[in-house]
């Protein structure tokens, strides 16, 4: 951790961040823990937020078709090719 901080870089993460904390209160374990804690966090609400989703698709079969081919006409390779890269242009398009 040591050479973590005499590298005199800019913070440009949350680990850089808890490192370079200027109180030195947080120890090597304590910054594992503060990390694994904001991971397990975000991974509990995407799934939540992915469960209701599937679950308002399920329950409403015309609001999934009209997601279905917006999908389809504005990223027609996901319909054919399941190797294909998505591309961060492409979701913007959607509504």
């Amino acid at each position: 951790m040591d050479e973590i901080k005499n590298e005199n870089i800019a913070p440009n993460d949350m680990i850089d961040i808890l490192i370079n904390k200027e109180d030195g209160e947080l120890t090597f374990t304590s910054i594992i823990a503060n990390c694994l804690t904001f991971l397990q966090a975000g991974n509990i609400t995407s799934s939540s937020s992915i469960n209701w989703l599937v679950y308002f698709m399920a329950k409403h079969q015309d609001i999934q078709d009209k997601v279905r081919n917006e999908v389809n006409m504005h990223m027609p390779m996901l319909s054919y090719n399941t190797d294909c890269d998505l591309m961060f242009s492409s979701v913007q398009k959607l509504t």
